[in-house]
């Protein structure tokens, strides 16, 4: 979760006044890829929405339709116009609330990255925009090779930086050592291998909607709690399903094998009275003229040569656990926009009828006033407007 205004005072009154009736704004910015701002397309913005897809690699992307009646935001990069959009360019989206408490506005950035598509229907145009990840995912070409022994933070940086031209960060300041000399080749994506060196420290990479590279544990604390009725965000009843092909109720990590030592490892499991523990996924038999529970085990097992300690091995296990208990939960509803949550973010859902903890895998955040926010997937928000405006 992104965090809002000045002080945690101010992201609180932020936050209250989502869930009440507010004035929201969105300003959108063109920039070029170093950042820097070319244009403001806010007059021009008729429609759009950001979704984020936590499944993808490219977590966060973008689709506004901007208004150019007299042609001026030419698509060739080239021409002197201000406002030309082509691949070389990126677009930057703010979302604000007048939050009442403190009697000014109060932005997030909810998308910062690169445009990939582009198409004009008459006085109007497209855009399809991706996160900045996208900008990591072509070839290193220069070949890269990072030591035995580096610090693993430094070395994700390292790549990201000389290789995808990345420059704002918000990294630990150390976290575990290559074990072996790593050699990024030609046609090696950045991406990709920054990503494999992220989970072998057992961290979350990705791009916030500010575009600043995230690099963090998977959070614990509860960033954002839906509710349904007054004071609450929920607009539909929530559809819930569990997807048993991907939970898992016990996580067992081994780590280091240290010669004439036996391996490090450690297990974590929920309560027996989780719905989703090897209690009550077990079955019943009779044995010995006593009824007894066969417990179901669905197992995960976290290979990690980085993992020296058992206490280690037991954070890893715990904290896996709970984002694996998480994503087994598939929830989807409409709400009212909460534009500052995360891919990755622990939320709960807590309505008079269920009351669930998940993670924040999908969701489409509307740049219009009349738009909802969708929660557990992706899907058109807001009215289409250029179609309205063609019949």
């Amino acid at each position: 979760m992104q965090s809002v205004g000045r002080n945690s005072a101010e992201h609180l009154a932020f936050e209250r006044q989502l869930l009440t009736s507010h004035r929201m704004r969105v300003r959108v910015k063109l920039q070029d890829l170093d950042g820097e701002e070319l244009a403001d397309l806010t007059a021009q913005l008729l429609d759009g929405q950001v979704n984020i897809d936590a499944s993808a690699e490219v977590t966060r992307s973008a689709e506004l339709t901007l208004d150019d009646p007299e042609h001026a935001l030419h698509l060739d990069s080239d021409a002197p116009a201000e406002g030309g959009l082509f691949l070389d360019r990126m677009v930057q989206v703010f979302y604000g609330v007048l939050v009442e408490e403190l009697g000014r506005w109060v932005e997030v950035s909810i998308f910062r990255g690169p445009v990939v598509g582009m198409e004009r229907d008459g006085d109007s145009i497209s855009l399809s925009c991706l996160g900045k990840e996208h900008l990591a995912k072509g070839a290193t070409w220069r070949p890269l090779t990072l030591r035995k022994g580096m610090d693993t933070v430094a070395a994700i940086k390292t790549i990201l930086r000389e290789r995808a031209g990345e420059e704002d960060f918000s990294f630990p300041a150390r976290g575990g050592k290559l074990d072996d000399q790593l050699s990024l080749g030609r046609l090696t994506q950045p991406w990709s291998t920054a990503q494999e060196l992220a989970r072998s420290i057992n961290r979350q990479l990705f791009y916030d909607g500010a575009g600043v590279c995230q690099l963090r544990r998977a959070p614990k604390s509860n960033a954002w709690t839906f509710r349904d009725g007054d004071g609450g965000s929920v607009l539909t009843p929530p559809e819930v399903s569990y997807d048993l092909s991907s939970v898992r109720n016990l996580v067992w990590v081994r780590g280091k094998k240290a010669k004439g030592k036996p391996q490090v490892s450690a297990t974590a499991t929920p309560s027996g009275s989780h719905p989703l523990s090897a209690q009550r996924l077990g079955r019943k038999i009779t044995q010995g003229g006593k009824e007894v529970r066969v417990p179901r085990y669905l197992v995960e097992v976290v290979e990690n040569d980085k993992v020296r300690s058992k206490k280690d091995a037991r954070r890893i296990a715990s904290s896996r656990l709970q984002s694996l208990l998480r994503e087994g939960v598939e929830v989807s509803f409409d709400s009212l926009p909460i534009p500052h949550l995360d891919p990755f973010d622990p939320v709960r859902l807590a309505t008079s009828e269920v009351s669930l903890s998940f993670t924040l895998l999908q969701a489409s955040i509307p740049l219009v006033h009349s738009g909802v926010m969708s929660v557990g997937t992706n899907k058109r928000v807001t009215p289409n407007r250029k179609r309205i405006r063609s019949r």
